[in-house]
Order: C-alpha cells, then sequence, then structure tokens
C-alpha cells in the first residue's frame, strides 16, 4: 500500500520515509535520522529491521510499524551486517562477518519476544579460537575520533599491519580475512 524509501535528503545520516502509492510526493517519516549511519531496512507487517553503523561497526535494531524501538538484536560480535527478509514478514535474515567470525546467515524470528538471532547458514569449519578484537579511538589533526581495531593472539608485541581507509561516504568494515589471522 505503499513505497518505502531509505533518503539522505534532508537527513545525511539517512532516514527511512513512506509514501502511498496514490500520493509518491507526500513523505511520512517512519524511522528518522539518528546519530548513527542507516545503512539498510527490511520492511515486514511486524515492522522494520535496520541496520546502523556506528563506530564503524553495524548494529540492528528492531522498530514497530510506527518507528518505535523494539528491541537492539545482539549481534555475535563487533562486526558488519545486513538486513533482508521476505515481504510477508514472520522472520528476517541478518548476513553477519567480522575479523574472526566467516560469513554467515542468522535467523531472527519475528514471532518470539525478545527478539533473538539463530544461525540460519555459515560457512563450513570452526572459527579461529584464542584472537581477541578491541575496538579503540584516536584524535585526527582536525580533531575527529576516529575508529579502530585491534586484532591479537594476545597482548605481547609483535609486527603490526596498520591499514585504514575512510572517506567519500566508504567505510571499512569489520570483515573475516584468514590471510590477516
Amino acid at each position: 500500500d505503499a513505497l518505502y524509501l531509505l533518503t539522505n535528503a534532508g537527513a545525511p545520516r539517512y532516514k527511512l520515509v513512506r509514501a502511498p502509492w496514490s500520493a509518491l510526493r507526500e513523505w511520512e517519516p517512519v524511522l528518522e535520522q539518528r546519530e548513527d549511519v542507516l545503512t539498510g531496512v527490511a520492511v515486514v507487517p511486524e515492522g522494520v529491521i535496520a541496520a546502523y553503523l556506528r563506530d564503524a561497526s553495524s548494529r540492528v535494531l528492531a522498530f514497530d510499524t510506527h518507528g518505535s524501538l523494539r528491541q537492539e538484536i545482539e549481534l555475535p560480535a563487533l562486526g558488519s551486517a545486513d538486513v533482508s527478509a521476505p515481504s510477508q514478514g514472520g522472520e528476517a535474515f541478518i548476513d553477519f562477518t567480522s575479523f574472526v567470525i566467516p560469513f554467515e546467515s542468522l535467523r531472527l524470528d519475528l514471532t518470539r519476544s525478545p527478539l533473538d538471532l539463530d544461525v540460519w547458514d555459515r560457512v563450513a569449519g570452526a572459527p579461529p579460537t584464542g584472537i581477541q578484537v578491541s575496538r579503540q579511538f584516536a584524535e585526527s589533526k582536525d580533531g575527529t575520533r576516529v575508529p579502530f581495531f585491534v586484532v591479537s593472539k594476545d597482548a605481547a608485541p609483535r609486527p603490526t599491519v596498520l591499514h585504514g581507509y575512510g572517506g567519500f561516504n566508504v567505510n571499512q568494515t569489520p570483515a573475516f580475512s584468514p590471510r590477516a589471522l
């Protein structure tokens, strides 16, 4: 009965609006811009499942049909997530990866409360063990707070590879790389 649009019109960190098919120029806010960047949504009869980017890592929030926060979905670790769902609802899927978790699809049963994740599909093999990931922050020359991650087996001094990029709305978020481990 409506078209849903993810837009940055008047919202540099994006928002979700709804427009009835009979009046496509009449946008009604569903999810207003927040402090975090809205990166993706799944609209279902139960509401909206939304992925946000905060300090270079994903958060997933569930909202009701009016845009009120229902629950934050606890992800397995600091990582990167995308959301999707069938239009008839009942369930949603979160594609997830991190520095130590290979790609996996997680299922969210929207009929349960509270909402929690079940593994739907994952890359074969066990994730590596004994690896710690921490998010830290540095301050750039202009005073901008810049997040970065330290991935290590322990706290002992070791050779370090430093790599980073960020700009032009392009982010490097956590992703699994056997080569890096």
